[in-house]
């Protein structure tokens, strides 16, 4: 039975699609390791058995002789390289530019599969601080209130796509008035890709911390830090702990939200808060 192998622009691992074109050929065409490997202009099939055991990496040179080996059309091959690149790379700033091009790249019916949607999402913090706001009493689905609420102030463009992209994502819906209230979503992607999402919003939250040292009166934020002599336990003990707060704060604010009723009758004057955490190290780790 011929099996349907996945678009290749639903991948973000090259390592990944490599491996399930080879598995759909050697299934249909009983093409050997050895086959493919000398059909792409290798000398020998131990490495690509190295690159889908991710012992070894793929160049651009050795990209190039996989798109042969596979009958990649020339903008299938474009995005191989690209995947190849977006594996490669070191930094999560190296990593954004090329899935931005990975994502012009491609067909626009294509887009959504790789999970741009999470990505648009999480690579704008405004646009989960949108969702916020719609549960403030006195929200107003208009752009231009929402740029001038938000701190910093964004462009009433940017309010306008926020609240597109998260109706899309199924993260805001309607009620039966027409009203704009929070949903609940399974935002679902490639590791790849949710990985860099939610470290860029990280590092864009950060930078928003920082300025709010020079934007925010100190009687209104709360930014202060500790470094500490610890081993591996006691590092652990204190992962657990900081997970331990978040759920505390968490529970805490829906079960007053819940006594309270939607409408926060008793606490009217309302914002939206970010709370960062932080444990990073300062000197090499031994352990």
């Amino acid at each position: 039975m011929k099996t349907v192998l996945r678009s290749i622009y639903t991948y973000t691992d090259y390592r990944e699609y490599i491996r399930d074109s080879y598995t759909q050929k050697k299934t249909e065409e009983k093409m050997t390791l050895r086959d493919f490997a000398r059909k792409a202009g290798f000398n020998t099939h131990t490495f690509l058995t190295n690159v889908i055991e991710k012992k070894r990496s793929l160049t651009q040179e050795s990209a190039a002789k996989v798109a042969k080996g596979l009958g990649l059309k020339p903008n299938e091959r474009t995005y191989l390289e690209l995947m190849v690149r977006f594996g490669n790379a070191k930094t999560i700033d190296e990593k954004n530019d090329i899935y931005e091009q990975m994502c012009a790249s491609m067909p626009r019916s294509e887009i959504r599969k790789i999970g741009s949607e999470y990505y648009e999402i999480f690579r704008n913090p405004y646009i989960l601080t949108v969702r916020e706001m719609v549960a403030l009493p006195e929200f107003q689905e208009d752009p231009r209130w929402i740029s001038k609420r938000l701190h910093p102030h964004i462009t009433t463009g940017q309010a306008e796509k926020a609240i597109s992209t998260l109706l899309e994502a199924k993260l805001l819906d309607r009620d039966k008035k027409g009203r704009l209230r929070q949903a609940t979503a399974d935002l679902t992607t490639g590791a790849e890709v949710k990985s860099l999402a939610i470290a860029l919003y990280h590092k864009q939250l950060l930078e928003l911390a920082t300025q709010s040292i020079d934007s925010t009166p100190a009687k209104d934020r709360d930014i202060s830090s500790l470094t500490l002599n610890i081993s591996k336990s006691e590092y652990d003990f204190i992962k657990r702990r900081t997970a331990a707060f978040r759920l505390e704060i968490l529970d805490f604010l829906k079960k007053k939200r819940e006594d309270m009723g939607k409408e926060f009758p008793e606490e009217h004057k309302r914002a939206i808060y970010y709370l960062n955490m932080q444990l990073f190290n300062a000197t090499e780790l031994p352990w």
